[in-house]
């Protein structure tokens, strides 16, 4: 597969553009050799999730994969490819919310060796999991503008409501704005020297973890807390959906923190999540928004 020169950060919908995965991977590829670290790490996310979804919710078609043998080896492929990008995404958002141009680069070097594989693109069984699949930059990111700079401020506000640094931590980004927001709020939770911080994703009103069904409860054994990330709500009902999935599974309400940007100053939470301690960042302290009020 020949790779991009340069790399373009997603299109939303008001660019009518969706890239499939293939598309998508290489540019990825072409944005780390490129040493630009927000485009390469959009692009990871973008193709974490999708690969997520795919695993976690996949009806196998008869048409592509008829013998049952055949799904699981699919599936199989399919899982690495699932941790291969998860674990590409979480490095990209350290570099992404890096604080110097030197360990951004260094960072973004140090990934060269992971995305190799990647460069000849998804193949046989795994290829056609993502058949028709589409990517779209979420709207938080497209639309709000949010970014990395998001996601630190996010993390401060954490750090002032849950100060101990030792606790495990569950970033758990809700599919899709929230994929692509967890993993920058888990590396900027690094850089505050929390220890113990692990991030995942999930889609509301499905299975929470079912590739990994042991995490939460492993988390909820240690004592650990929860860190709900969704996009900017509205309703809430996305948040409290997964809020109440992990209630369920045995996690008190005082260890379950949604976090959000708010759409506006962030003083209320949405109705849906009345109850719970949030960490919500004000509309008027969202970066883009911020640095235009002060120039």
């Amino acid at each position: 597969m020949s790779v991009e020169t340069r790399a373009e950060p997603l299109q939303g919908p008001s660019g009518n553009r969706a890239e499939p995965l293939h598309v998508v991977l290489r540019r990825l590829v072409a944005a780390v050799d490129a040493e630009q670290a927000l485009p390469a790490y959009l692009h990871a996310a973008g193709a974490s999730q999708i690969v997520a979804d795919r695993l976690q919710g996949t009806v196998v078609r008869p048409r592509l994969l008829a013998a049952a043998g055949t799904a699981a080896r699919g599936r199989t492929g399919l899982a690495a490819w699932h941790v291969l990008l998860r674990d590409l995404t979480v490095v990209l958002a350290e570099a992404a919310v890096s604080g110097t141009e030197q360990e951004t680069i260094a960072i973004l070097l140090s990934v060269r060796s992971t995305i190799d594989g990647l460069r000849r693109g998804m193949s046989g069984l795994a290829a056609r999991w993502h058949s028709g699949a589409l990517i779209r930059l979420p709207t938080g990111f497209e639309k709000h503008g949010l970014g990395p700079q998001d996601a630190l401020a996010l993390a401060d506000g954490f750090a002032g409501l849950r100060p101990d640094r030792d606790r495990p931590l569950l970033v758990l980004g809700l599919r899709s704005s929230g994929a692509y927001l967890a993993p920058l709020v888990a590396a900027a939770l690094g850089r505050l020297d929390y220890r113990h911080v692990v991030t995942r994703t999930t889609r509301a009103g499905g299975p929470l973890l079912p590739e990994e069904p042991g995490l939460p409860e492993a988390v909820r054994r240690v004592g650990g807390l929860v860190l709900p990330v969704g996009a900017p709500p509205r309703t809430g009902s996305s948040l409290a959906t997964v809020v109440a999935t992990l209630a369920g599974i045995g996690f008190a309400a005082g260890r379950i923190l949604p976090v959000y940007p708010a759409l506006d100053e962030g003083d209320r939470p949405p109705v849906m999540l009345h109850g719970h301690t949030v960490v919500a960042l004000p509309a008027s302290r969202w970066a883009h928004r911020k640095g235009r009020d002060e120039g």
